[in-house]
């Protein structure tokens, strides 16, 4: 008899139909997420090279065991492109099986677990001799690494880089976080204001290294209220965390951090260590030091928790080794490289201090993986500090030489390094994220990268940008989806409205934009043609001029402008206008009340992209002024109503 089909099966029996239905359903999410896997999962992992296996073995030989994080054979994708809850959690559900099969190979790393990760197919484990090798014959491992450690990198810098002055335009990191990875924060401290909202803890305790857990209540993993405290102070390098969290986010009366108004996120990721461990580094016993694998299980719990706090920036100043290329550091920090791929995906960036050895030529890990925002030192007339590690790949510079800030206890000290520039980046990162909240981490560091104050560095003739925070975010703009007021001031660059189309971007970003030519009143419309090149009206750009741009998905538009400030010309009746330079926070009634004569000035508008709407504010024949009250900012536009030709002051 030939068989029946499935579909023959079912239409015979309610009852099968009940039974295969689930089965079918299971097969075909199962075929699906098999599907989706082929299309973003990575490259197969590499291998040790013989090389790299025999300096694991020499260093195992010293004290019997060795730390290593072991990467798992099977490639999967990175866990920030998988939108598919349930496919995210399968896929965490095989990284939990792969862990497991390649445990249970092993004889004493089985006891000896020491971190599993649940987004990135890694463990972390600590083996003996026969165990590595077992490791190395695994058809389940690809990459082994040993578990390194790194250390902390070690009068008021805020006006220098501009955070004053995006402080005064209301720019202060409000709404967003930003999350210390160092020796623990004292949240007690004034100047941090009560502001830390989360801690955790992820310190080891080995015999074999000779470290202790610092964590408060003993163990190796802590979360909740206290748990990202400082370590204890007569730990050399435990007053760090807190001096590193002032810079990015502390407030006082007398100077501030970079985003005062940020929250943080404290945890604490060094252990204790003692003895020898600390005089061979040159440091005093006891010193603290923080494994590879802590720094990873802070980092996935950050990626855990990223949904429930808005967490601009990541800061990172840490770190070890030497790598004179990104390729050469991704493929040292594999585990690295993956975790924060996923949390730039996730809109968090990642900083990281470049290190404070003198390189002229390469970087400390982290900070040399690709994808990290490296942060190199200056002092206060911007030259760049001769500790500062420096190469080709360095993101950005920002003062780092005698910069003041908070210290457990209440108290403050001053101190120097890569690690004090670094927080200056990751608090900015949180002002230009309160002014940009949906800006990317590629947009935010384009802005910085774009605008910085541009240094020499004299040692190897390399420039890069040291961070200018008010110039970012007076040089962007948030480009919403549809219409927007655009403020575009003249530049030598872009002369007339085809370049200026171009320049905004191409058809996928802009449609059109349009001028209103007051003499006659008409509107200019120039706009991309099937073709792909500018048509329509191409008029003459001038200063202080505003337009309406028809965006077609949501970016960070670069404002062109001139250097200098002049008077804005208004025309009787309605206006357009952009003010070619606003460095302090002026609202609508204030301009308003600059005019303070109706037979002027008189009304002025902005379009609100969130509600759709209108915003206005109204000078009355009486002088009384009413209406909704709003921030004008650079690079925006705005509708102005005036009675009369007029020369309105300059704006800053």
């Amino acid at each position: 008899m030939r068989p029946k089909s499935i579909c023959a099966l079912i239409s015979q029996d309610r009852r099968h139909e009940t039974a295969l239905l689930p089965y079918m359903l299971s097969v075909m999410i199962v075929f699906t997420f098999i599907l989706i896997f082929q299309q973003y999962a990575s490259a197969a992992p590499r291998k040790n090279s013989v090389a790299e296996y025999q300096s694991l073995n020499k260093k195992l030989s010293k004290s019997g065991k060795l730390r290593v994080i072991v990467q798992l054979a099977r490639a999967f994708p990175s866990d920030a492109s998988i939108k598919n809850k349930s496919f995210k959690t399968l896929q965490r559900a095989d990284i939990r099986s792969a862990q497991d099969t390649v445990l249970s190979q092993l004889q004493t790393a089985k006891l000896g677990v020491i971190r599993r990760f649940k987004t990135i197919p890694y463990l972390a484990v600590e083996v003996d001799a026969a165990d590595l090798t077992r490791l190395r014959q695994s058809k389940e491992v690809a990459y082994i690494s040993e578990d390194q450690l790194f250390r902390p990198t070690l009068s008021e810098s805020g006006p220098i880089v501009g955070a004053d002055v995006a402080a005064d335009m209301g720019f202060e990191g409000n709404g967003f976080s930003v999350a210390i990875l160092d020796t623990g924060v004292d949240s007690s401290h004034p100047f941090l204001g009560g502001r830390v909202i989360h801690e955790a803890c992820y310190s080891t305790t080995s015999t074999v290294y000779s470290s202790s857990s610092v964590c408060p209540d003993g163990s190796e993993a802590q979360v909740g209220p206290g748990a990202g405290v400082n370590c204890d102070i007569t730990i050399e390098g435990c007053d760090h965390g807190t001096h590193v969290a002032g810079i990015a986010a502390g407030a006082g009366s007398t100077f501030s951090g970079m985003a005062p108004g940020a929250s943080i996120i404290s945890i604490q990721v060094f252990s204790r260590f003692s003895g020898t461990s600390c005089t061979s580094a040159g440091y005093t016993s006891p010193c603290a030091f923080s494994y590879i694998s802590d720094q990873l299980s802070a980092l996935e719990h950050l990626y855990l928790i990223k949904d429930s706090y808005n967490i601009a920036s990541i800061n990172m100043s840490l770190g070890g080794g030497q790598y004179f290329t990104e390729a050469e550091c991704d493929l040292a920090y594999p585990a690295g490289k993956d975790m924060f791929d996923n949390l730039r995906a996730a809109g968090i960036a990642p900083v990281a201090a470049a290190g404070n050895d003198g390189y002229t030529d390469s970087l400390g890990a982290p900070a040399c993986i690709s994808g990290v925002i490296s942060v190199g030192a200056s002092d206060d007339f911007d030259n760049v500090a001769s500790y500062s590690n420096s190469a080709s790949f360095l993101t950005v510079l920002a003062p780092g030489t005698a910069i003041k800030s908070s210290i457990p206890g209440g108290g403050y000290g001053t101190k120097s390094g890569t690690s004090m520039a670094t927080p200056h980046v990751s608090g900015a990162w949180a002002d230009l994220k309160s002014k940009w909240p949906n800006a990317t981490v590629d947009e935010i560091q384009l802005a910085f990268t774009a605008t910085g104050k541009n240094i020499l560095d004299l040692r190897n003739s390399l420039t890069k940008p040291r961070i200018q925070i008010n110039s970012a975010t007076a040089t962007y703009k948030t480009m919403s989806k549809g219409f927007n007021f655009t403020g575009i001031n003249n530049s030598p660059t872009v002369s007339d409205n085809y370049s200026l189309l171009q320049s905004l971007g191409n058809v996928d970003y802009v449609s059109r934009i349009e001028r209103l030519n007051r003499i006659p009143i008409i509107f200019e419309t120039t706009y991309y043609n099937v073709s792909g090149f500018p048509a329509g009206d191409n008029g003459i750009l001038d200063a202080g001029e505003g337009w309406i741009t028809y965006a077609n998905k949501d970016f960070l538009l670069r404002n062109y402008s001139e250097n200098g400030c002049y008077p804005t010309s208004l025309s009787v009746g309605v206006n357009i206008v952009s003010f070619p330079c606003i460095k302090h926070k002026v609202t609508a009634f204030e301009l308003l009340s600059i005019s303070s004569d109706p037979s002027g000035l008189f009304m002025v508008q902005r379009f609100d992209t969130s509600s759709g709407k209108f915003n206005t504010a109204i000078l009355s024949d009486s002088g009384t002024i009413s209406g909704s009250d709003f921030q004008i900012n650079a690079g925006e536009s705005y509708l102005l109503q005036s009675r009369s030709d007029i020369l309105l002051p300059v704006v800053e």
